[in-house]
C-alpha cells in the first residue's frame, strides 16, 4: 500500500524537492521566533534570523574546509566578518570571557591570515550579506539566531546576556 501511494507521489520534481528539504531541514525557519534577533545597523542581504547559516568553501590555515563544518560544535559562534583589524581584540577577549564554555568565536575575512576563516572563493562573505563587516550569532544547530552589520559588540552582548547567564568575575 505505501509502495503504490510514496512511489508515484516521488516521481514529480516538486513533491521530491519538498520532501528534500523537509527531511534535510534546509527549509526549516525560525524568523518569528522570539530567540532571534535583527539588529541596527541592519543587513541588506544574507541569511535572517531564524535561517540556517548557508554554507560556502573557506579556507584554514591554507587548507579547504567549509563554513558549516568550521562553526559545528555544540557551543554558540560568534562569526564576526570582515577585515581582522576593525575588531577590537581586547573587547573580544571580554566577550568571550563572559561566556565561558558556551560562545566560541570565529573570524571570517577575504585577507591571508592563519588565525581566521579566509573567504578565497569570495563566496561565503557575499553569501552572507557582508558589505563591510557584520556579526552573527549561529546556534548549535546552525541556525542564525543574531545578525547585524558593523562592529559594535553591545547588541551581541546584549541578545547572549538574555539567553546566557553571563561570567561577570571580568
Amino acid at each position: 500500500m505505501v509502495r503504490r501511494v510514496v512511489a508515484p507521489a516521488l516521481s514529480s520534481p516538486r513533491i521530491r524537492a519538498f520532501a528534500f528539504h523537509f527531511v534535510s531541514q534546509l527549509g526549516i525557519r525560525y524568523r518569528a521566533s522570539p530567540a532571534v534577533l535583527e539588529a541596527a545597523p541592519l543587513l541588506r542581504r544574507g541569511p535572517r534570523p531564524g535561517d540556517r547559516l548557508p554554507d560556502a568553501r573557506v579556507s584554514r590555515g591554507g587548507h579547504i574546509t567549509y563554513l558549516q563544518q568550521e562553526l559545528s560544535s555544540p557551543h554558540v559562534h560568534l562569526l564576526l566578518c570582515g577585515p581582522l583589524s576593525a575588531w577590537n581584540r581586547d573587547r573580544l577577549d571580554e566577550t568571550l570571557s563572559r561566556f565561558p564554555g558556551v560562545l566560541k568565536i570565529t573570524r571570517l575575512t577575504s585577507e591571508q591570515s592563519d588565525a581566521a576563516l579566509v573567504d578565497v572563493h569570495h563566496e561565503a562573505l557575499r553569501r552572507l550579506g557582508v558589505e563591510v563587516s557584520a556579526q552573527y550569532v549561529i546556534r548549535p544547530d546552525g541556525h542564525v539566531g543574531f545578525r547585524c552589520a558593523g562592529t559594535d559588540l553591545d547588541g551581541v552582548l546584549a541578545y547572549l546576556g538574555r539567553w546566557f547567564t553571563a561570567d561577570l568575575r571580568v
